[in-house]
């Protein structure tokens, strides 16, 4: 006798894939407006669903809790952003180390513009610092990810290019860090958002303390 196997079929569905899509963002909208109307602790999950003509229950099936609205709500923003995309794509593709370094810092400050209004309503809507600052560390892991993926590039292509050298005992993991450190969104909002830096100002700051933090100097 044959023994027959059962194997659970997967398939891609665009409808099914759009209509969470529109799911996703019907929520989120809702929940951008009603914060702004009532702040964030008069607005309550249920209103959410209730707005978005949908269940409660759909609500925490997409998002897990109020925090996972808001940490979409600040996603939303860079969703499908061509010029992003770009920058991206590019900072990864070119052979020249400090034109990967300029694109990324560009990178880091469109996303920086983008995200710091959100940042700011949020907090107009009530969404107090702590909070913010859990949802921002929810989000950290894979904005670090990102990040190694453009000086893991950067390194390799200094690997093969003798005309840059990194500092004398750089490694990859310190490179990560100084990276990191310097492309953090609270450093960008103490610079422009309180000191008042252009964003011109900001970038080329950026650009010049990665070069100085990472290479040799040239003699």
């Amino acid at each position: 006798m044959t023994r027959q196997t059962t194997s659970v079929r997967r398939y891609h569905s665009p409808t099914r894939e759009y209509r969470a899509s529109i799911t996703r963002q019907n929520i989120t909208e809702a929940a951008e407006v009603l914060l702004l109307a009532n702040g964030y602790a008069k607005t309550t999950v249920e209103d959410i669903a209730h707005k978005a003509g949908v269940s409660k229950q759909t609500v925490y099936a997409v998002f897990g809790s109020k925090r996972g609205i808001i940490a979409a709500i600040i996603d939303t923003k860079l969703a499908n952003n061509d010029v992003l995309l770009e920058l991206y794509q590019s900072s990864l593709k070119t052979a020249d180390a400090r034109e990967a370094l300029r694109l990324t810092v560009n990178l880091v400050r469109k996303v920086h513009e983008i995200q710091s209004p959100t940042y700011e309503l949020l907090k107009g809507a009530g969404v107090l610092d702590p909070e913010l600052a859990l949802i921002s560390k929810a989000r950290e892991k894979t904005n670090q990810e990102q990040a190694d993926k453009h000086i893991l590039n950067i390194l390799n292509i200094l690997a093969n290019d003798p005309a840059h050298t990194l500092k004398e005992g750089m490694n990859q993991r310190t490179a990560q860090d100084i990276f990191w450190c310097l492309c953090n969104r609270e450093l960008y909002r103490i610079l422009v958002q309180e000191r008042g830096w252009t964003g011109d100002a900001y970038a080329n700051w950026l650009y010049q303390m990665l070069i100085s933090s990472l290479f040799k100097e040239k003699k």
